[in-house]
Parts: structure tokens; C-alpha cells; sequence
């Protein structure tokens, strides 16, 4: 599979389906699609004509609080499930079907990150390749308590490479996650006082950063962090939604 090891697919787990819709519609201009509408409502999220996630309600009885939630592609999602609980990893949901799009489980680092595997039926892939248009999940960073041993659990269940570059004077290092060549996603130590457990966050490619944190609070969201530039790679925001659910946006350099 060329894509494995990419983040193909983003799924927003929300107490507020209809409400998230419009929010996300307003702030990215995202328009929707029903899969399977004769059977459960799950609308797909399209954004310069690919398909690249989907919302669903959150399970009565659940407490978890609304988030959003990577898919990782892999070749075999049932054998990558394994290597999770040998590499000391935990099993969230086991691998499971779903007819007309592959098999997914939902498992957590060592240190508790929590995201998705997926492989596709047919060995197709999910979210399609290629550029992020306006609008697209350009990117995935995990923030760990643990860097060396986040990094020697995703090399050994995904395949990733590190690829570590200097976050600046006293900014530490940040640790590129690769396979094939290709930058797939990112990872960090947890900066000290953020009040969270480490975590997966995904980021949405905008035009203009500081508009879109501005337009998130007028639409009832939260802003985490004010704009704050990278050199080499653009500005970027941690916003969260009205029910919660916590993303980033990147305006890239140039």
C-alpha cells in the first residue's frame, strides 16, 4: 500500500452532530454526503472535492468528551492490532469490520495517545492522496511524556522512521515521523503545565490563521492558543469546537 503509515481518515465523536455540521461548514466550508443513509447517519466530510472524515454521535453512557480521531492506514490492521499489545500498547476496540470500507481498531500508545488503524477493502484507501487543498487534515502530532519510548512504539507497530529538527533556541526537538521517505506525522514532549494526558491532535489547512481563530470564537468555540508562528512551516492555532472537540489549523509559510 503506498499510503501506509499516513493518516488517511479523521472522525469527530460529538454529543451534537447537527450543531458540529454547521460549525465546521461556517469555519472550513466543508459540505457533507450520508454513507449509507438507509442504515445509520454518518456524514462524510468533503473538502476540495476528496472525502476526509466523518462525524458521529457520541454512545449514550459514554464520558469521554467529544474529540476528533486519527485513522492510520496499515496493511493489516488485525496483525498492526497485535503488535500494539506486544510494543505495550493498549486495545480500545478490537478489530472489527465494516462492509464497503475495510477494518478498523481504535488502540492507545504506552502513554495513552489514543488513535485509529484502518485498512481498506480491496486494498483501496480511504481520504484519497495527494495536495491538501483549503480545508484538508494537513497534519498529525502526538504529545508524549515519553519521547523515546512514543518513538519506540511507533517504529516497531507502524514502521515509522524519526527524522529529529531543532524547534529553535531552548524550543527542544521535534521528531518528524516518516515511512517511505514521506513525512507522515509529528511528535513531542508534552510541554510542562498543559493539564492533559498525552494525546493525538489533528491540524486543518487554512488560509489565514488568525481569521479563522477569530471566527472560531464568534461561532462559539474556544481558542487554546493565540496564533504562534514556526519558521519553516507557517502559523498555527489550537481551537477547539463549541461541544469541545479540539483541533488545529496551519496557515503554511508562504
Amino acid at each position: 500500500m503506498a499510503g501506509t503509515g499516513r493518516f488517511a481518515w479523521h472522525d469527530l465523536m460529538t454529543t451534537d452532530v447537527e450543531a458540529a455540521k454547521r460549525f465546521y461548514s461556517d469555519l472550513f466550508g466543508w459540505t457533507y454526503e450520508l454513507w449509507q443513509p438507509e442504515t445509520m447517519d454518518y456524514p462524510m466530510i468533503t473538502a476540495g472535492d476528496r472525502r476526509w472524515g466523518g462525524m458521529m454521535a457520541r454512545p449514550t453512557g459514554a464520558e469521554w468528551p467529544p474529540h476528533w480521531l486519527g485513522y492510520v492506514s496499515v496493511a493489516d490492521v488485525d496483525a498492526t492490532t497485535e503488535k500494539v499489545k506486544s510494543a505495550g500498547g493498549r486495545v480500545f476496540h478490537e478489530p472489527t469490520a465494516i462492509p464497503g470500507a475495510g477494518r478498523y481498531s481504535i488502540v492507545a500508545d504506552p502513554q495513552g495517545a489514543v488513535f485509529a488503524l484502518h485498512t481498506s477493502e480491496g486494498g483501496g484507501e480511504m481520504g484519497g492522496d495527494g495536495e491538501v487543498p483549503v480545508g484538508g487534515f494537513c497534519w498529525d502530532e502526538v504529545m508524549t511524556s515519553d519521547v523515546e519510548g512514543a518513538l519506540a512504539f511507533y517504529r516497531a507497530v507502524i514502521g515509522w522512521e524519526d527524522s529529529p529538527r531543532p524547534m529553535g533556541v531552548g524550543g527542544g526537538t521535534y521528531h518528524v515521523l516518516q515511512s517511505g521517505g514521506v513525512d507522515r506525522a509529528g511528535l513531542m514532549a508534552m510541554p510542562p503545565g498543559v493539564p492533559a494526558p498525552p494525546y493525538w491532535s489533528t491540524y486543518v489547512l487554512v488560509e489565514d490563521a488568525d481569521a479563522t481563530r477569530a471566527r472560531t470564537l464568534e461561532l462559539g468555540g474556544k481558542a487554546y492558543t493565540e496564533v504562534m508562528a514556526a519558521p519553516g512551516v507557517g502559523r498555527f492555532a489550537t481551537l477547539a469546537d463549541p461541544q469541545g472537540a479540539v483541533f488545529g489549523v496551519l496557515q503554511p509559510e508562504g
